[in-house]
């Protein structure tokens, strides 16, 4: 009878095991259904639930804090994501994640520190290399985000990102001259974007060229600028 009640016993504690980790894999996918469909709060109360289930586990807390970012909450998706970090330090979107969460808290310094560790796992990514060149660029450190840029551009030459963000670099480091060579490439490969005209636009009038800034103003216009 002892053996018998033994086995039983055993046998419901690993059923129960079982109903868990499949109760914690639906809960994650429906929080991940709901962060799809952009209704954050939601999600976020089904990966609270799952993180109640298993505390141990790496994927809600990086979807909670995905949907964190999204509501603004900065600071509790750095909370999760040193989490992350902390059990799987091998996920380069985990340091995109915090490295963006920090650089809306003026942590500059630390978002460049994230930046650079998601680039030495995927270092032609054009997203992580533009966050990087902002966090240097805040520190004025402009010669540096411009090497960064301009390895990636010689790669994707006609990347609307990048080509953006070297304009940027190049009019707060007051080369106002390679600053509308540069957002005239961006006419030409996105010429159907109204915010290309009214960003070049702005480069003529900050340099008093009032017939260029103009001209290009009516472009954007034309191609219904709110």
């Amino acid at each position: 009878m002892q053996r018998f009640c033994l086995t039983i016993t055993l046998w419901c504690m690993a059923l129960f095991g079982v109903m868990a980790q499949l109760n914690t894999d639906r809960l994650i996918s429906i929080g991940r259904n709901a962060l799809y469909f952009e209704d954050y709060v939601l999600s976020i109360q089904y990966f609270n639930q799952a993180i109640k289930v298993k505390p141990f586990l790496v994927d809600p807390y990086f979807y909670r804090a995905v949907a964190k970012i999204q509501l603004e909450d900065y600071v509790g998706a750095e909370s999760d994501l040193n989490i992350v970090i902390e059990r799987n330090p091998f996920i380069p979107m985990a340091y995109y994640a915090r490295g963006f969460s920090r650089k809306n808290q003026g942590k500059w310094d630390e978002a460049e520190s994230d930046f650079t560790k998601a680039l030495e796992y995927s270092p032609d990514n054009v997203v992580y290399i533009v966050n990087r060149a902002e966090t240097l660029r805040e520190n004025k450190r402009y010669d540096e985000a411009l090497e960064d840029v301009d390895i990636l551009l010689r790669k994707y030459p006609n990347s609307v990102e990048l080509t953006y963000e070297k304009g940027i670099l190049l009019l707060e480091n007051t080369d106002t001259l390679q600053a509308i060579n540069m957002f005239s490439r961006l006419v030409e490969i996105d010429g159907n974007n109204p915010e290309t005209w009214s960003a070049r636009a702005l480069v003529y009038l900050m340099t008093d060229s009032l017939e260029h800034a103009l001209s290009d103003y009516n472009k954007a216009v034309q191609l219904k600028s709110q």
